[in-house]
């Protein structure tokens, strides 16, 4: 089996990121790439790195015939650029990277991505790609909202928590810069990144409302998620923090078994124990790394990603290979890059 791949908006780091990952999936191949700014020219020219990897040229438009599509345009251009492909192209599987089809709720996503359109029929129709937890509907989806990498650390955090009754859950999120995206901004430039923690986006984060939407659907009770992103000086990864307070005490063991009942299966699930997970062993993979410490009704969450990997590039992979009836490791079985 060999899918063509199409990707929209190919330049930037998540589209560079599938081009790396592609490259090393035994059933995809890369036949078209788009980008206004760089129309005409080679792959390489604008990610180095992949010289020689793929001879594709970047394209305004799709060109050739597609089995599925990845959107990695920014937010606000993704779903009205992925409605276009799927008006000239009935039938095309779609997997967008963008936040413009994540939020059921329409007040949610007018507040959140205000300037996304509505694009209402077709964010009901996407599938919200958390391969954890939604594996069996990706298989049967044509087109898969592809979760936030924030958001996927949250909620594999908190996933394991479905139906006990909780008091209070806060969380506390640092992430690298490349989840900035490949322009500088004032608070995203190394130089002012480097050697310097700061929080941002305070008890406002977008991603928070995804979160909301699918604890709730999964049946985690949690109507209030109090959250503070933190700008970490590194270019990769996300270690988040999860503070849970429950109802009745519970040990440690206790705690451990129920994570490894929701994820003794799920290969990119890698459960520490209490041992602290770290970035350093997920960066490069799509692998979550998850550590827990319970004491009394307190229990304290770590998960670890590569935002750009398990939080972008590698989950969209992951639920392609779900899409296409293909191994879910497929291209993606690797490690980190320890030491990074």
């Amino acid at each position: 089996m060999s899918l063509r791949i199409g990707i929209l908006g190919a330049t930037g780091f998540g589209g560079g990121e599938l081009l790396r990952l592609l490259s090393m999936h035994p059933a995809a191949e890369v036949v078209s790439v788009t980008s206004r700014s760089a129309a005409g020219q080679p792959v390489g020219s604008v990610h180095p790195h992949l010289e020689k990897v793929w001879d594709v040229k970047f394209e305004e438009t799709i060109s050739k015939e597609v089995d599925l599509v990845f959107s990695s345009l920014p937010h606000g251009e993704s779903g009205a650029a992925i409605e276009s492909v799927l008006t000239a192209t009935p039938g095309v599987s779609v997997i967008d990277l963008s936040g413009d089809l994540r939020l059921k709720d329409l007040d949610s996503h007018r507040k959140h991505y205000s300037h996304s359109p509505d694009l209402a029929t077709l964010r009901s129709s996407a599938v919200y790609g958390l391969s954890e937890l939604n594996g069996e509907a990706i298989k049967d989806a044509s087109l898969v909202a592809n979760p936030g990498c924030l958001a996927t650390a949250m909620i594999l955090s908190l996933l394991p928590f479905a139906g006990l009754p909780l008091r209070s859950v806060h969380i506390h999120g640092a992430t690298g810069s490349s989840g900035s995206g490949k322009e500088p901004k004032a608070s995203t430039h190394h130089p002012v990144r480097h050697a310097n923690f700061l929080a941002y986006k305070v008890l406002e984060h977008q991603h928070v409302p995804e979160v909301l939407e699918c604890l709730q659907a999964a049946s985690v009770k949690v109507d209030d998620l109090p959250f503070v992103a933190h700008s970490l000086p590194v270019s990769r990864g996300i270690l988040n923090t999860a503070f849970v307070e429950l109802e009745r005490p519970m040990v440690q063991s206790e705690v451990e078994a129920l994570f490894a009942g929701v994820y003794q299966d799920k290969p990119f699930v890698r459960l520490k124990g209490s041992k602290p997970a770290e970035i350093e062993n997920v960066v490069g993979s799509n692998f979550c790394d998850i550590s827990v410490v319970a004491k009394g009704t307190q229990v304290v969450v770590h998960s670890a990603i590569d935002n750009l990997v398990k939080g972008m590039a590698g989950q969209a992979i992951q639920n392609m290979n779900l899409m296409f009836g293909l191994p879910e490791t497929a291209g993606l079985w690797t490690g980190g890059w320890r030491p990074v």
